[in-house]
């Protein structure tokens, strides 16, 4: 999530490049002590296309809105293709998807509702798969909400991200922020960040950034700068 906004600070406001790749070379070092692997790939990635995006030419953003949508999707769906033999948690990703999806085949119209997948998952979990721990999550976010949201998180989707093409080129900030965003959304093929209350709550606040009205947004701006000449004067006297 940090890596547009290091960017937009330091790429688009600083233009200092060289804070830019240190700090966003610690952050992605962090990804790979870790180990996470859809971590790594998502934030190399954006790393990579943050530093083109906010030093290209403003002209080629819609262009390059496009390509970046493509390349994370495609990162995201690469990830969970490969990650569907690899074990996690005593299990795997595919069993999780394979039961989570016939709980969805007898659920899809009213869904089971929100919080429910700890109760309903054991219900369509064959004999064959039962172990020594549960599925907790389904480790897929879109899976979990349409299990238990039902055919109407389909609608909801579309609007979000219409609302998401729609408001990120007012400025700088808001691209920034868009592009956090769609970094979460593609974690979320193969994982439940936005099930964690610190991603949500930072989610929530991007967002706002993305959809507030542009003129509130600027407003904000000036009272920042305003607030920081302020100080500056006092520190000055």
């Amino acid at each position: 999530m940090m890596i547009p906004l290091l960017a937009w600070r330091y790429l688009a406001q600083k233009r200092n490049i060289f804070i830019y790749l240190a700090i966003g070379s610690l952050a992605i070092g962090l990804q790979f002590a870790i180990g996470s692997r859809a971590g790594m790939s998502i934030s190399v990635g954006l790393f990579v296309f943050c530093l083109i995006w906010f030093l290209m030419n403003r002209a080629n953003a819609k262009i390059s809105l496009v390509a970046i949508l493509v390349m994370l999707i495609a990162a995201g769906l690469f990830q969970m293709v490969t990650n569907f033999d690899t074990a996690l948690d005593g299990e795997l990703r595919s069993v999780f998807y394979r039961n989570t999806i016939a709980a969805i085949g007898s659920n899809l119209w009213a869904g089971t509702g929100l919080g429910s997948f700890i109760f309903v998952y054991p219900i369509y979990e064959p004999a064959g798969d039962i172990g020594v721990l549960y599925a907790n999550h389904a480790h897929n976010d879109y899976l979990e909400l349409l299990l238990e949201l039902g055919i109407i998180l389909l609608p909801l989707l579309m609007l979000f991200a219409v609302a998401l093409g729609l408001g990120m080129f007012r400025n700088d900030l808001t691209q920034a922020a868009a592009l956090s965003l769609v970094a979460i959304l593609v974690h979320s093929l193969v994982d439940y960040p936005l099930r964690t209350m610190a991603i949500a709550i930072i989610f929530a606040t991007l967002s706002s950034i993305v959809f507030c009205r542009a003129e509130i947004l600027l407003r904000s701006q000036l009272q920042i700068r305003r607030r920081a000449e302020l100080a500056q004067q006092e520190n000055l006297m």
